[in-house]
């Protein structure tokens, strides 16, 4: 059953659609779930893979309630060459590290991650130059608001990658060095709401998030501003 989500449509509709007519570009689209309109483990995208739940998580007032690396959802999705990583989430304190989506398996092996840095968000990145050795880099930003925020990460194989606070307008960029690409995580880890493969920060560490959306692809910044835009209009008790 297809479906156009701007209101509280059934769950029945959501929970196995052929269509996603949401009115923006859902190409490369690989994981989209709204919590206070879907079932924990739903997946809009039809087709997609079903997430898999790990401890306890439940919904309250809008945000999905994950605990770092212990209540968490899989997403059964690897990283692609390029991608765009979206949540929205807000943070419980500031003084804790804890992942948003992420298959960070150690500062070694970052995969592609987005997370909160105490009182900043994070984006992960692991790079090979032209000899093949990889290491790791990260995008760091302040965050000022203690309510809800959308979080962008946008990940380009041959340039670098991008963090984005669209909520606070606020920007981190990461440009590759000559002669280095981006690469996928070891062994094609898969990525994780509210956790990571290996720890960061501290373990059950509150991490609330109200959506999130996964394309194997780039956006332009007027894509992430239509979506935005849907997206207050899908859970407007959430502030961002």
């Amino acid at each position: 059953m297809g479906f156009t989500l701007l209101s509280n449509n059934a769950l029945s509709q959501v929970s196995d659609p052929d269509e996603f007519t949401p009115g923006w570009d859902t190409t490369g689209l690989m994981y989209a779930n709204v919590f206070s309109a879907a079932g924990l483990t739903d997946n809009f995208v039809p087709g997609g893979v079903k997430p898999s739940v790990s401890g306890t998580l439940t919904v309250t007032g809008g945000y999905l309630k994950a605990g770092n690396n212990v209540n968490y959802l899989d997403l059964g999705i690897t990283d692609t060459d390029n991608m765009t990583l979206i949540v929205v989430s807000r943070r419980a304190s500031l003084a804790d590290n804890r992942a948003l989506i992420s298959n960070y398996n150690g500062a070694g092996d970052p995969g592609k991650s987005l997370m909160y840095s105490a009182a900043n968000a994070q984006l992960f990145l692991a790079k090979a130059d032209s000899a093949g050795t990889v290491s790791a880099s990260s995008i760091t930003s302040a965050l000022g608001v203690e309510t809800g925020t959308m979080l962008t990460g946008r990940f380009t194989a041959a340039t670098g990658a991008q963090l984005n606070n669209l909520t606070e307008a606020k920007t981190g960029l990461y440009t590759l060095p000559a002669g280095s690409t981006l690469v996928k995580s070891t062994a094609l880890r898969t990525l994780r709401l509210g956790g990571a493969p290996t720890l960061f920060g501290v373990s059950g560490a509150a991490v609330d998030i109200a959506a999130a959306l996964v394309f194997s692809r780039v956006l332009t910044d007027a894509e992430l501003a239509t979506i935005r835009a849907w997206l207050q209009k899908v859970i407007p008790s959430v502030a961002f």
